[in-house]
């Protein structure tokens, strides 16, 4: 497990946290995060997903070691077989997922928020879906504000 992506046992609950200062999601917190969904129904009743800094997620961030990417799409296709494995593994997780929205709510994030059983949003938490212009506060799709 890395620091990056926190995940703790709390009785029947399994909490998963992002933990980078930038907000993002590297590569290898999306597959991290996808062995952790596809498992927890082993040993939880739910999973609660949130951040543990001031935005949520705020879209994802290659792997450092990652190198320059390719100017051809279809060459970069393996690279996002991390990134679509893990809307998979939440998309098929045996348990619910409860996604809490503080912050900002951005690109991997908003993906990530579309999937979860649940979404309960912060007062300050802003899901920013494609389109939406800066100064626009999506709430649209959210299920409760805490």
């Amino acid at each position: 497990m890395s620091d990056e992506l926190l995940i703790k046992q709390n009785g029947r609950i399994l909490e998963a946290r992002f933990n980078r200062e930038d907000g993002a999601c590297s590569d290898a917190m999306a597959a991290e995060l996808s062995a952790a969904m596809l498992s927890a129904h082993e040993t939880s009743d739910m999973v609660l997903l949130r951040s543990a800094g001031p935005d949520f997620c705020t879209g994802r961030a290659r792997n450092a070691d990652a190198g320059k990417p390719d100017p051809e799409a279809y060459s970069r296709r393996a690279e996002y077989d991390s990134i679509f494995n893990c809307y998979k593994a939440i998309r098929n997780a045996q348990v619910p997922i409860v996604g809490v929205i503080e912050g900002r709510c951005m690109g991997f994030g908003t993906a990530v928020a579309a999937l979860v059983r649940r979404v309960l949003r912060q007062q300050h938490g802003n899901i920013q879906y494609p389109g939406d212009r800066p100064q626009r506060h999506a709430n649209y799709g959210d299920v409760g504000a805490l």
